[in-house]
């Protein structure tokens, strides 16, 4: 039975191999057949049960993958030891967990370096600008006043817009530069040691989604005629 089977799945891709010829021309047949030997000893080898080859075909078939990316994915499968589905999903949701975790902290930093920005630049504004607007306070003649508030009316205004958003971001909380500024250089430092971490991490879980998304659709696809068959089986019957 094992023997039938075998018998049958080599004409398979032999009918695959001869369509793929027929496609792309006899000379990338040939290097894409490098390949898939390569690939089929690995998986033989590591007793794979992953039909990678009918995935590929299918993405060759859709162009979502070319040679070097095929080369790169069993590269990548061999060096991780992904020698099941399990571990594919095992390693893919792992990955994406750690992409998920450094996304949100990084995010995290960003939002408060970007508040931390602000609070510093209105505390800087309103601690500049305080004297000016001491120095009106003082001015007991109407006149006067109107005319100084004239000639400061930019000062004036950047306190004011200082003194208003400090009012709502502290609630009532002193002003804190100097650990405003301690607190946004450590945020800085960490977020750039970080930032290195996420384009590879990102990069890993497109990779490995790719690679899943071709199982599944070989699977599928295997399992496809299969359901025929046994259905056919079960009318004769």
């Amino acid at each position: 039975m094992k023997r039938a089977f075998e018998r049958e799945r080599r004409v398979v891709q032999l009918n695959q191999a001869d369509r793929f010829a027929r496609r792309f021309g006899k000379k990338e047949a040939y290097r894409f057949e490098e390949i898939e030997v390569e690939s089929t000893a690995f998986y033989k080898e590591n007793n794979l049960k992953i039909d990678f080859q009918l995935a590929v075909h299918q993405l060759r078939k859709d162009q979502q993958m070319s040679q070097k990316q095929f080369a790169e994915a069993v590269n990548y499968l061999t060096e991780n030891k992904l020698l099941t589905l399990e571990d594919l999903q095992e390693r893919l949701s792992s990955v994406n967990e750690e992409f998920e975790a450094l996304s949100d902290s990084m995010k995290k930093k960003s939002a408060r370096i970007k508040e931390l920005q602000e609070l510093i630049r209105e505390g800087e504004n309103y601690q500049r600008l305080k004297p000016v607007h001491t120095e009106l306070n003082n001015i007991k003649f109407k006149k006067q006043r109107e005319k100084f508030e004239t000639s400061h009316d930019a000062e004036l205004r950047l306190f004011y817009a200082a003194r208003r958003i400090l009012k709502e971001k502290l609630d009532g909380k002193p002003i804190a530069l100097k650990a405003w500024k301690q607190e946004y250089a450590q945020l800085k430092t960490e977020y750039a040691e970080l930032s290195p971490q996420h384009k590879p991490l990102r990069e890993e879980v497109i990779r490995l989604r790719q690679v899943q998304n071709a199982v599944d659709t070989a699977l599928r696809r295997r399992e496809q005629p299969q359901a025929v068959q046994r259905k056919k089986h079960e009318m004769e019957l």
